[in-house]
């Protein structure tokens, strides 16, 4: 999608309006589009975009996680979520958001264009929050603002995953329209926080971690890990166009964020309308470069529309590592080698890894490689049929994903057996092979807990009440099925019975008999 499709889709977005309402919430659109017309209270909506071992996970009230793991085995927190689905309450601020930040008279005003609670004298008049399933798979935020009279806005920003050669990167796409009376002249402020490496550990290679502002569009951060060969690198590349002009960038937390908690949730450079110095411009390190934060200059003529585009890049490609470290590396150890270093290195790796520009011309070529939308229509019943497609969109994650408690399940199953036979059901559509492998593996579970069978006539022990159960749970994951692993031996008393729902289908599904025919092991249950 290049940039003119992007504006027509983010107008696309703002005009969108829920066709098959599902409640006050919002409903569907036209396409099948889950809108949120205002947050959901209690338990924010989620959408999950994984591929080549790169995942990221969107939430309706603006947490935002990127995840990666590398071909080492080690798994990366590119950006941390800030909501936990499980406990249902913040864990951490923002790992990313975006600001409007403008006088307009005597008055300043603040609006957040993804997070509703980090405004300052403008509350938004509307907002959307929409989801899109496969192929193009992404999440839209949208509001209007109208911060005076004669002066009104409208933003969308869509969150999407994007690959390359050289490794996956969090797409950010922001447009801005003037939909008031007034010229708006504003100041729009971005920024990740980004987790470093730092533990003061004395014999770290490089020292600590880096960060550079190359240029006013070009960020590079880089943590090298503890004894290893691994350098976390991280490329923020952005994109203006007409109506927006860039107008500085830092990577230090204390230089836009502030050094007071109060400033986390609104940052003490936003309030100010200014970077607060520190850093600047010049390599931030002796301290973990814990964010990226750039401020871009906003000037529209009323009906005007302009926009911004982002990408978080993860290298994970091991030449392109290898390389950076390389350069990066210098023969004395003072502030200004390194920097000088660091900026030569920074410099040969945009030459060869994609820019913000590049990621929006190849993001078409993620949708062809999407799984086929699921489609089934019910004329009588538009939200049945729009729920079902809506689900099903999600079958892969839905399998991979502990549904109860958010962990992936790599190779092995980390979750209940009944959870993980009804899950099976839609699976079964998509990858019966998956299926039954994951069967003969569940199956091989059966607790043993009686030598001889019960004596019927007289009550049951408890022990053998438990005979013919399944474990409840793992609580790590099993990548290697050959080794023994700690199950948590709390029974589900309808455990079995899902797993042998879940085998029938199987076989009604694929005919395949032959399963019957294999051999599976038990446990001994020691304490129950």
């Amino acid at each position: 999608m290049n940039n003119r499709s992007f504006k027509q889709e983010a107008a696309r977005i703002l005009a969108l309006k829920v066709s098959a309402r599902v409640n006050s919430l919002g409903g569907y659109g036209e396409q099948g589009e889950v809108i949120y017309e205002r947050h959901p209270t209690g338990c924010p909506s989620t959408l999950v975009t994984s591929f080549k071992g790169a995942k990221s996970t969107f939430m309706t009230n603006g947490s935002v996680a990127f995840e990666v793991k590398m071909k080492e085995g080690m798994e990366i927190t590119v950006l941390a979520g800030s909501f936990d689905s499980n406990e249902k309450h913040e864990t951490n601020t923002p790992s990313s958001n975006l600001w409007m930040e403008g006088t307009e008279g005597k008055d300043r005003y603040i609006t957040s264009l993804m997070n509703p609670a980090c405004n300052l004298n403008c509350e938004p008049v509307s907002m959307k929050v929409v989801k899109i399933g496969d192929p193009a798979r992404a999440m839209w935020f949208t509001y209007s603002f109208a911060p005076s009279k004669g002066l009104s806005f409208r933003t969308a920003v869509k969150l999407s995953l994007v690959d390359s050669p050289k490794g996956p990167a969090l797409l950010r796409q922001v447009y801005i329209k003037n939909t008031g009376k007034k010229r708006l002249k504003s100041a729009l402020w971005a920024y990740f926080n980004l987790p470093g490496t730092q533990k003061f550990v004395y014999n770290k290679s490089l020292w600590y971690d880096s960060g550079l502002p190359v240029s006013e569009k070009e960020t590079v951060i880089a943590s090298p890990v503890p004894y290893t060969e691994i350098v976390q690198i991280k490329r923020i590349s952005s994109r203006t166009e007409k109506g927006l002009k860039t107008a500085g960038a830092t990577c230090d937390y204390t230089a836009f964020v502030g050094n007071m908690a109060d400033f986390a949730l609104l940052p003490a450079a936003v309030k100010a309308g200014k970077f607060l110095g520190g850093a600047g411009k010049h390599l931030n390190r002796f301290s973990v470069p814990t964010v990226y934060a750039g401020r871009f200059l906003v000037d529209l003529l009323p009906g005007k529309d302009t926009s911004l585009t982002q990408s978080l890049q993860y290298m994970t490609d091991t030449e392109t590592i290898k390389e950076f470290r390389t350069a990066s590396a210098c023969s004395y150890p003072a502030y200004a080698k390194v920097e000088q270093a660091f900026i030569k290195a920074s410099k040969e790796l945009l030459k060869i890894t994609p820019s913000a520009e590049e990621f929006v011309l190849s993001s078409s070529k993620k949708a062809d490689q999407a799984r086929p939308a699921f489609e089934i229509e019910f004329k009588n019943a538009r939200v049945v049929s729009e729920y079902a497609k809506s689900v099903w969109t999600g079958v892969a994650e839905l399998y991979e994903n502990c549904r109860a408690h958010g962990s992936m399940l790599a190779d092995g199953i980390e979750l209940g057996t009944r959870d993980r036979g009804q899950d099976m059901w839609p699976k079964l559509k998509e990858d019966p092979g998956r299926v039954r492998e994951d069967l003969i593996h569940a199956l091989g579970f059966t607790y043993i807990t009686v030598k001889d069978g019960h004596k019927w006539g007289s009550p049951m022990s408890r022990i053998e009440k438990l005979h013919g159960m399944f474990p409840r749970q793992f609580p790590s994951r099993w990548l290697d099925r050959s080794k023994p692993v700690i199950n948590d031996n709390r029974p589900y008393n309808d455990s079995a019975i899902w797993l042998i729902n879940s085998l029938q289908k199987y076989i009604s599904e694929t005919g395949d008999l032959s399963i019957l025919l294999e051999r599976v092991k038990s446990v001994n249950l020691t304490k129950p």
